[in-house]
């Protein structure tokens, strides 16, 4: 009767049972419409045949699926890959399917990997990370009444979609404040080149405070070219352009992974932190507790992020304007050993 290298159907189901395919149906979503009975010679077949629903094809008939689609600039930056494991361990405990693509920073690749994913009835898009370019691309998904879109670490410049977010203004003034009140007087920032408006709110506030403190100097940020190269690589060779003609007694970056090339170049230089020079990065990825000094960091509650923004993108219900789109978690300063107090 079945092809034991197939996967058995559910018209066999039916044909061993004695039963219409219908009624194997009923049976499986534990209707109240099916007779004891039956009930069990159908169970009795599934067992048989080693039946497995579709679920997939049933959610299709079905009002409340939900597939959800995640896109990330880079597979292989553990900041993106925390928010994505809240949002997956959220997708396990629902029982929805998750699909995880990387855009490349590129937003050609983007649109690739949202036909992609719109070819296989994804419905719920989180953008986590991407640039500010993508806006349309958006707003076009939007154009289905069945898609949710939501971001995270990034803003919404249109009022119609939620983004979860810290408040990566205050978060850096505070930083760049911390190294100031720790007596460091000559203090570099250095950001990454995609200026999206996280990283863009993040610079905008340590170039406050240096201004508040009478410390800022055009020079003193550095954009670090991690188009080109890594964040790792990019924070290192910034690092050396500086110490060509400069020697800091703080420095500040817009990622901890762009702070611990820079550390590199720093030990290459024979400069010592804290000793020498204190610094402060961004992310609080798991690496920077374990660098040696442990970096003083802001840390982004990345888990929590996932989890909100799977809860705001599958509440089909949910209505967002301009007032109540914006959800900001809270943000903590990790202070560690690479800072040191030189007012003592």
């Amino acid at each position: 009767m079945n092809d034991k290298t197939k996967p058995a159907t559910i018209k066999e189901v039916a044909q061993l049972a004695g039963v219409a395919p219908s009624t194997v149906s009923l049976v499986l979503n534990n209707s109240d419409k099916v007779r004891e009975g039956t009930r069990q010679k159908v169970l009795q077949a599934v067992k048989k045949l080693n039946y497995v629903p579709n679920n997939f094809a049933v959610s299709l008939r079905q009002s409340h699926y939900i597939c959800l689609g995640a896109l990330v600039p880079d597979l292989y930056n553990p900041f993106y890959l925390e928010i994505i494991k809240g949002l997956r361990e959220q997708c396990n405990m629902a029982g929805y399917p998750i699909y995880v693509v990387e855009t490349k920073n590129s937003l050609e690749e983007e649109k690739k990997q949202i036909s992609y994913l719109r070819s296989i009835k994804v419905n719920s898009y989180v953008f986590i990370g991407t640039g500010d370019d993508d806006e349309d691309l958006a707003q076009n998904l939007l154009a289905n009444p069945n898609n949710r879109v939501c971001y995270a670490d990034k803003y919404d410049s249109t009022g119609t979609i939620p983004h979860v977010v810290i408040d990566n203004y205050r978060a850096a003034f505070d930083a760049m404040e911390c190294l100031i009140h720790h007596g460091c007087d000559n203090i570099y920032y250095i950001t990454q080149k995609i200026m999206s408006t996280p990283v863009v709110k993040r610079m905008d506030g340590v170039i406050d405070a240096m201004k508040k403190h009478g410390l800022y100097q055009e020079n003193k940020i550095v954009i670090a070219n991690d188009v080109l190269l890594g964040k790792l690589e990019s924070g290192y060779y910034a690092m050396n352009s500086i110490l060509a003609q400069d020697r800091p007694t703080g420095v500040m970056a817009s990622s901890d992974y762009l702070a611990i090339g820079m550390k590199r170049a720093l030990s290459e230089h024979g400069l010592k932190i804290p000793d020498d020079i204190s610094m402060i990065g961004f992310d609080n990825i798991d690496i920077s507790r374990f660098t040696v000094p442990s970096l003083t960091t802001v840390n982004q509650p990345r888990e929590q992020m996932g989890a909100l923004a799977f809860s705001l993108v599958t509440d089909r219900d949910a209505i967002f304007t301009p007032a109540n789109n914006c959800f900001v978690l809270r943000h903590d300063f990790i202070i560690r050993e690479s800072v040191q107090n030189r007012n003592t």
